[in-house]
């Protein structure tokens, strides 16, 4: 008995509620009864959320794309493939579906509609009457998924010209994962234990961690995620969750040519999201940033740099506390040599790996180490208040006024946008309605823009004021937490210094000595600490490349290259407070 392979199909995920599978399944099996064919579990397909007229479900990676490769591999001879409808197969035009045709019918695979009770047998050509049909109930197929597809884009559009109009909540029919639909166009609320996943992930954000570190802080404490058979998070997810605009209440459209405030619940501060996408934008602009490690132990990574050759410096470790050393284990007594001491040290990355140019000369012979241990400490003492004078530390006085300086820039940014798409409807078609809300935006305009002036001023005051007391105990409380036994209080600590110091420190130079000079503020601030560990030489407050080339000559006179480093950097700093 002769095999028969069962395609059925739908479009739309939503249509799995639907009786569509049901319908096509038993008319197939009507097929197969008529004509004797034997139905297999095994060569019976079933295509859900495919559309047949975009040519989904013959794309690469679908069930029926898969199907003809086995077709035109042979695999199939002598079997039938059985649908209800020649649409099923494609509804982009009589060519597509004539190819199908062709291609069964060459391969030793025959064809069977329940439409029509049509069967295109294998090895024979399609004749003339068949080919007319076909061409006739393909084009008629095609036009009604094009009739439709219109339509429904048409009242997607108007949809979206009320919401942008009225603020109803009707435009979309799929809300971000952490937002539910209420009933009966009731508007949306926020799955509380989901918005507080994406309000963590902004958190780590902001403290200066990556998506990939995100992603693996989030599978190590096993967040849940959101769909069912999900194997963990990943950075592309974490990567969306952290730019989409739906965080703080607002509908955009896929092109972005619509944009609606507080469409959605909001679960974060305009002010919050911009912070994090400035921290994003910070990883991205950094030349040397590279991947962190879990422990995030060097909080000079991508700042300190080789002063003979610019190379980057990596730290090693020598020693960590727990680890046995061997060249002072007495025998049989390994436990006396347990090391109670981290010991790392940084080294000329280009030194260390015997990095040679095109004519084979090494890089770098500055094999010098610098002790970390005794490097970050020093350099904290000297600028932690500088580099953590930001919006992480700041008064809630102030936090407050960045907040509403952040709301009262969207709203601007809003109202410019929607004066802006009212001309353009103007200049296509003059409507009386149009002018008036056109008046109404413009007296917005200009009290928003006399509020963000006045609220300016403010920040502006209250951005000058001194390091209170709370604000140096959180400090401290920093300084505590980058050693604190717990793995995941440490890990952000340090992460967040690292994120800080990287705004504050233009270079961080190490030379042969051992000594290190530090610039801050493109030579604001400069000094130098020793391998040892102790501040020898400082310099504050001035931009005079003269003047600061005489202090550096006295204090480095043995390097030349960092002398002319720092002053280059203290010209640039000139030319830019020119400007």
């Amino acid at each position: 008995m002769t095999e028969a392979i069962i395609y059925a199909r739908f479009s739309k995920a939503d249509q799995v509620k639907g009786h569509s599978i049901d319908r096509q399944l038993d008319n197939a099996r009507e097929v197969c009864a008529a004509r004797g064919l034997a139905i297999s579990p095994a060569l019976t397909f079933v295509e859900k959320g495919r559309s047949a007229f975009s040519g989904a479900n013959r794309a690469k990676g679908s069930l029926l794309a898969n199907l003809e490769l086995e077709i035109s591999a042979g695999a199939h001879r002598g079997r039938t493939l059985v649908v209800e409808h020649l649409d099923r197969i494609s509804r982009q035009g009589w060519q597509e579906v004539l190819d199908v045709l062709r291609s069964c019918s060459e391969n030793g695979v025959s064809v069977a509609t329940h439409d029509g009770s049509r069967l295109y047998p294998a090895g024979q050509a399609v004749s003339m009457i068949e080919v007319i049909e076909i061409i006739l109930k393909s084009e008629l197929s095609h036009e009604e998924s094009a009739k439709k597809s219109l339509r429904v884009r048409k009242s997607f559009e108007a949809k979206r010209a009320d919401a942008e109009a009225t603020g109803a909540k009707v435009i979309a029919s799929r809300p971000p994962s952490w937002i539910r639909r209420l009933p009966n166009n009731g508007g949306y609320e926020l799955i509380e234990e989901r918005a507080d996943i994406v309000r963590e992930a902004h958190r780590l954000a902001q403290m200066g961690h990556g998506t990939a570190m995100i992603a693996k802080i989030f599978n190590e404490k096993n967040v849940p995620t959101w769909r069912a058979g999900s194997h963990g998070w990943h950075e592309s997810y974490v990567a969306r969750m952290l730019t989409m605009r739906t965080a703080i209440g607002e509908y955009s459209s896929i092109k972005h040519e619509t944009r609606i405030l507080d469409y959605y619940p909001s679960l974060m501060t305009v002010e919050e999201f911009n912070r994090t996408q400035a921290s994003r934008e910070k990883r991205n602009n950094l030349a040397a940033r590279g991947r962190r490690g879990s422990a995030q132990t060097n909080v000079l990574q991508g700042l300190a740099r080789c002063a003979e050759c610019g190379g980057p410096m990596a730290m090693k470790p020598t020693r960590r506390v727990g680890w046995i050393d061997r060249r002072k284990t007495k025998i049989g007594n390994p436990g006396e040599a347990t090391v109670k001491t981290h010991a790392s040290y940084l080294k000329c990355n280009n030194a260390r790996r015997r990095i040679t140019d095109d004519a084979g000369k090494r890089l770098c012979s500055n094999s010098k180490g610098i002790r970390y241990e005794r490097l970050e400490p020093a350099i904290l003492d000297q600028i932690m208040t500088l580099a953590l004078d930001n919006d992480r530390y700041n008064s809630a006085e102030l936090s407050m006024t960045r907040t509403a300086v952040a709301e009262t820039d969207r709203e601007l940014e809003h109202i410019k946008e929607s004066i802006a798409n009212i001309n353009l409807s103007l200049a296509k078609r003059y409507l009386p309605s149009l002018v008036d809300t056109l008046a109404d935006l413009e007296d917005r305009l200009a009290e928003t823009t006399t509020k963000a002036m006045a609220l300016s001023k403010v920040l502006t005051r209250e951005s000058g004021a001194q390091p209170s007391s709370a604000f140096l105990a959180r400090i401290k409380a920093t300084r505590e937490a980058m050693s604190h036994p717990d793995h995941d209080t440490r890990r952000d600590a340090r992460t967040m210094v690292l994120d800080s110091l990287r705004e504050v420190v233009s270079d961080l130079l190490c030379d042969r000595a051992g000594s290190a000079l530090i610039v801050v503020a493109h030579g604001l601030a400069a000094f130098r600490v020793t391998d040892s560990g102790v501040v020898d030489w400082h310099h504050d407050s001035s931009n005079d490349p003269q003047a600061l080339k005489a202090l550096t000559t006295e204090a480095f006179a043995e390097n030349k290259n960092m002398v002319e480093w720092i002053v280059r950097r203290a010209k640039q700093a000139q030319a830019a407070k020119a400007l």
